[in-house]
């Protein structure tokens, strides 16, 4: 349910019992609510949660105004675990642009995270490069070539096309993984990286397409630099799929 955190309230689902919990989070426009079904799976090994961002898509947290970046969504779950009694050892499990978020998280509270699950994460830095490849000078060449920057643009302000309306998640995308990339090391900490063989970019042309491909998996090297203890998956999962390796590494955390 809702819990105050200090004069705004944030949306949380917990379920199951034991340690350690394990804590989700989705893409820039997710509430976490795709990751119902999985939670029903999780909590059958030990307690799982998801909470709900504010602005994102139907997302039962009080909104805010501001735009924000990973250091405020990490300051915001950090303290409604807390008032929520949710206590650490967690292992935190970061799909897309909440891989940014729970990196963060496990470098800004080391004591607390056991391990760190990320399934085609964000890679730190890739935002600007993509952006890149199209500079404003070539804006007005095509449409393509215009929506192509526009919708990059809109994606580091947090504006994220739905089918049925865009979604204003004030998020500062392009600060985020400047953040991340501040991060050196995670120590020894256990961290399970699934990623899929390829990515297929929307572009002006292919050879965009291509660049951008190239420049994701490049980006992607930043995380397996960050452990001692990191593991691969050249097959990203979606949510249903990933509820075993993920209950695979709470395990490998409690030592089995």
């Amino acid at each position: 349910g809702s819990v105050d955190i200090g004069g705004r309230s944030l949306y949380l689902n917990c379920r199951g019992k034991g340690e350690p919990t394990i804590v989700l989070d989705g893409s820039v426009w997710s509430s976490g609510e795709e990751f119902r079904g999985m939670l029903s799976e999780l909590s059958k090994g030990t307690r799982a949660c998801f909470y709900s961002r504010p602005n994102t898509y139907k997302s039962q947290s009080d909104p805010v105004p501001e735009m924000r970046t990973s250091e405020e969504m990490v300051s915001d779950l950090h303290a409604l675990l807390g008032k929520a009694g949710v206590t650490p050892p967690y292992v935190l499990a970061g799909f897309n642009f909440g891989a940014l978020n729970l990196t963060l998280y496990a470098a800004r509270y080391p004591g607390e995270v056991a391990g760190l699950v990320l399934n085609t994460p964000v890679a730190p830095g890739m935002s600007q490069a993509f952006l890149d490849l199209v500079p404003e000078s070539m804006a007005s060449a095509s449409l393509p070539v215009r929506r192509f920057r526009q919708t990059w643009e809109r994606y580091l302000r947090g504006i994220v096309p739905l089918a049925d309306s865009p979604v204003d998640a004030r998020v500062d995308a392009l600060a985020s993984e400047q953040q991340v990339l501040e991060v050196k090391t995670l120590g020894s900490l256990p961290i399970l990286i699934a990623q899929p063989r390829s990515m297929v970019f929307e572009a002006p042309e292919p050879a965009i397409a291509l660049k951008m491909e190239q420049i994701y998996f490049e980006r992607l090297k930043f995380y397996t630099k960050l452990s001692t203890r990191v593991e691969q998956s050249v097959e990203a999962a979606d949510g249903s799929t990933m509820v075993g390796p993920i209950l695979k590494l709470v395990d490998k955390t409690r030592g089995k």
